[in-house]
């Protein structure tokens, strides 16, 4: 029975060992700063998560066993329901279907990003005229000034 609680007892030591986690982080790259009040580790090429506290000040990224991790989430800012643009591919203008009450700012560019146009529209259906545009594709990038939603579609020109 002695014998037992001995083998229990260094099994159990073993065990406990293999599930510590150690608070250190293996990185490509990395570096610790720090000064007389503030230190800072950062390191690349791990999953954003971390924490800051405003006790003390801590602002933590990465892997830190102490923390309790937040993450962030991204909402989509898009206004693809409320706005359609046809015809595409076109040969002279688009048209633009808008929500009632809505107001944008269109914006055109070339394939090298050049501003070729900016309009503000305001009615329902607007008419874009193209006929001083060459053939080619072009991004048209639409700013809701209500709900202050971006979108770019892209546009042929035959």
């Amino acid at each position: 029975m002695k014998h037992k609680i001995t083998m229990l007892a260094i099994a159990s030591c073993v065990f406990a060992n293999a599930q510590t986690v150690s608070s250190s982080v293996i990185s490509t790259a990395g570096k610790t700063s720090s000064s007389s009040d503030v230190a800072l580790d950062w390191t690349l090429g791990q999953a954003v998560a971390g924490q800051m506290s405003s006790t003390d000040i801590q602002l933590s990224n990465g892997y830190h066993s102490q923390l309790d991790l937040q993450f962030l989430s991204i909402t989509d800012e898009t206004i693809t329901a409320s706005l359609a643009i046809y015809p595409n591919p076109t040969m002279d203008y688009v048209v633009l279907d808008l929500k009632p009450n809505d107001e944008v700012v269109v914006t055109v560019y070339n394939e090298v990003g050049q501003n070729l146009l900016t309009t503000e529209l305001n009615t329902v259906q607007n008419k874009i005229n193209l006929d001083q545009l060459s053939s080619g594709i072009y991004i048209f990038t639409v700013n809701s000034k209500i709900s202050n939603k971006t979108n770019s579609y892209k546009i042929i020109k035959k």
